[in-house]
């Protein structure tokens, strides 16, 4: 079911746009409905995300959210307080620190609103300046005055079930938790996508595996998770690479698809009861040398709008494999001259 009750979303798109012969409807979104594709789609919930906040949308799914926006790390960080020793692997390059805790800290304090609790290792320094900078450039800023340090007291005062999390972490106790760590940390990892039919590139074995190719470290984390390997050789120096990072498990091979058109996201919050809320479209942009991703550019204009809906309707069987999480997801869709799209996701 929808949700209906929504205050802060603005219709983002004449609907003259998107009408057709054949389809419905799904609120503002428009959704194909050629025979039975998509009879049993989540539901879009109305608009573009405009005044919404990421705590009303946490508070609609569980009663008294706490928000840990934080990445656990490996038991080769000795300088970070919050670590997966058995479970959990994550390779990171480069290591998390305090300084990049804060900042994630910091993203999620500007964007939650009021009345939903953030854990951090530490209140964010020269926070009043950050106060002011939000409230001049953010049009739906709204502060959060609930800031709380992690610890075993702080822990035990959440309600059970009310723990928001980015990944799973040995450390936090599971009953806490909004969401089940085993599945989270199976939904997250790059391995759970080709269960989703979707066009994306083919998976070859290890066996099998030759240059050119791409390969994929599952679950990680910064700037080395994707390596294009162009000859045998550096197949075998990232494997080894990944061994001395930490990584033990399952590495992912796809084939390469050369030629690529464009590269957009879109980001959604997919609630409880299966509707999804759109957060936006953009296209994403890469350093000269290709190896960088440096942010992404948001689409407004009407051509762009049509693009946005189109790529809606690519995503629906993956929205409809991402019913009953309580979760945010950003899926980013690559084009090819020959294949129409692929897709990678982040939470």
């Amino acid at each position: 079911m929808a949700t209906q009750n929504h205050q802060c979303h603005e219709q983002s798109a004449d609907r003259r746009l998107l009408k057709g012969s054949k389809g419905k409807y799904c609120n503002t979104l428009y959704i194909e409905n050629n025979n039975d594709t998509f009879e049993d789609i989540p539901i879009i919930a109305e608009g573009r995300l405009t005044g919404c906040r990421l705590g009303v949308f946490l508070k609609q799914d569980i009663e008294n959210p706490v928000i840990l926006p934080l990445y656990p790390s490996s038991p080769l960080n000795t300088n970070y307080p919050l670590k997966n020793f058995k479970k959990y692997q994550t390779l990171e390059f480069p290591m998390y620190s305090l300084d990049t805790a804060a900042v994630k800290v910091m993203k999620t304090l500007a964007t939650v609103g009021s009345g939903v609790p953030v854990m951090a290792f530490e209140i964010p320094r020269n926070l009043d300046f950050l106060k002011v900078h939000w409230r001049r450039w953010m049009p739906y800023y709204e502060e959060c005055t609930d800031i709380r340090i992690l610890n075993d007291d702080n822990l035990a005062s959440i309600d059970d079930g009310s723990l928001f999390t980015l990944l799973p972490s040995e450390q936090l106790p599971v009953e806490k938790l909004a969401i089940d760590p085993d599945m989270l940390y199976e939904i997250y990892s790059k391995f759970f996508i080709p269960k989703i039919k979707i066009k994306q590139p083919n998976v070859i074995s290890k066996e099998s595996v030759r240059a050119p190719c791409v390969i994929k470290v599952p679950i990680s984390q910064g700037q080395r998770g994707v390596k294009i390997a162009t000859t045998d050789r550096e197949i075998f120096e990232y494997e080894e690479w990944t061994k001395k990072q930490g990584w033990k498990e399952e590495l992912m091979y796809q084939e390469l698809l050369t030629d690529t058109i464009a590269d957009r996201s879109v980001q959604t919050y997919i609630h409880k009861d299966g509707s999804v809320n759109i957060g936006g479209f953009s296209s994403q942009t890469f350093a000269s040398n290709t190896d960088v991703w440096n942010g992404g550019t948001y689409s407004k204009t009407p051509e762009d709008e049509a693009e946005n809906f189109r790529m809606i309707n690519f995503l629906q069987p993956v929205l409809k494999s991402s019913m009953r999480w309580v979760t945010l997801v950003t899926f980013v869709l690559t084009s090819w001259k020959h294949v129409t799209e692929s897709y990678s996701w982040s939470i």
